[in-house]
């Protein structure tokens, strides 16, 4: 087969994404992301959160991680994930965490910006000569 004028790999697989969360999975995860929005500790009325957008979940060293974002009704916007464990694939979720954090830098507020990051770190990464990141 003659070498691809393609950048990117044509073969390169996806890992299996579950859809976005319903129904009373939804109902968990957000009471869990709700729990740790109320551990917030500022002196600013930061608002209620005002639904929810959940991305693609990851897993990571065994746990699961579902990144969620939500604006609130003072302007802000929640951002974190819930993780989890299961003991394995359709086994029930148990071990539940949640981590959640927020800013009043919105994309929204900023149409010139063409990527929104998060600094929140899941692991460390190891890299060549024993490098971290």
């Amino acid at each position: 087969m003659p070498p691809s004028e393609r950048p990117i790999p044509m073969f390169a697989a996806e890992p299996p994404q579950e859809s976005a969360p319903y129904g009373r999975w939804e109902e968990t995860l957000r009471a869990h992301f709700l729990a740790a929005v109320g551990n917030i500790s500022t002196d600013e009325q930061i608002g209620e959160a005002r639904g929810a957008l959940w991305y693609p979940e990851r897993t990571y060293d065994g746990r699961t991680y579902v990144p969620v974002t939500a604006p609130t009704s003072e302007g802000f916007e929640l951002f974190g994930y819930v993780s989890y464990t299961r003991e394995h694939e359709g086994a029930e979720a148990v071990d539940f965490a949640a981590i959640a954090d927020y800013t009043d830098e919105t994309a929204e507020a900023n149409p010139e910006w063409k990527l929104d990051l998060s600094d929140q770190e899941i692991g460390h990464w190891r890299g060549p000569e024993s490098r971290r990141g």
